[in-house]
């Protein structure tokens, strides 16, 4: 099996250089530099960004975003959206990492937004969809009204109120907790 038909088996769309080092089995980083710079320069692989590479130009948007900043995840209106809470389209990209950052790549814009630690690293409502990471309709919901406050969602139905009230207490701030208790009572 060549090193292309690797690539195409593990499902990603996006790889970065430490992928391609554990699929490809290369510990020598030149001899692995010659084999990304082989595959860019026949039409193999596409280079979307340093260090980051795609096996076609149609790759997963929402896959690259976790290989441009590591650790985040998929949240906010991106989620939402995902989730059909909102039904807004959008070319942001957005997620949530340890610091902020922002890059224009293809046709989106990739804004990463900053939360601490405690919540950050938080797992409740995280859920792994593919090959990345997403906040779930409830989790999107609350790191929204947190980092932006009031907000209007145009699809609240199906909420889970038991995981909304759990959510809560990981902001530890008042102003959230209250927005996200005043959307339990009008579920």
């Amino acid at each position: 099996m060549n090193k292309i038909e690797l690539l195409y088996q593990s499902g990603q769309t996006v790889f970065d250089i430490n992928d391609l080092r554990l699929r490809w089995q290369e510990n020598n980083s030149n001899s692995l530099k010659s084999k990304i710079k082989y595959y860019v320069d026949r039409g193999r692989i596409f280079r979307i960004k340093k260090g980051i590479y795609a096996l076609a130009m149609d790759y997963d948007p929402l896959e690259l975003s976790q290989k441009l900043l590591q650790p985040s995840y998929i949240s906010l209106h991106t989620a939402l959206a995902f989730h059909q809470v909102v039904f807004q389209p959008s070319r942001e990209i957005t997620a949530l990492a340890l610091y902020w950052r922002s890059y224009s790549l293809g046709k989106y814009q990739y804004v990463f937004h900053t939360l601490k630690d405690e919540i950050f690293y938080n797992p409740l409502g995280i859920l792994q969809q593919k090959n990345y990471w997403i906040a779930s309709r409830e989790r999107a919901i609350t790191d929204t009204l947190y980092l932006f406050g009031e907000t209007f969602f145009d699809n609240t139905a199906n909420l889970d109120k038991n995981l909304l009230t759990r959510l809560a207490q990981i902001y530890c701030q008042k102003t959230t907790n209250d927005l996200i208790q005043k959307l339990i009572k009008t579920l």
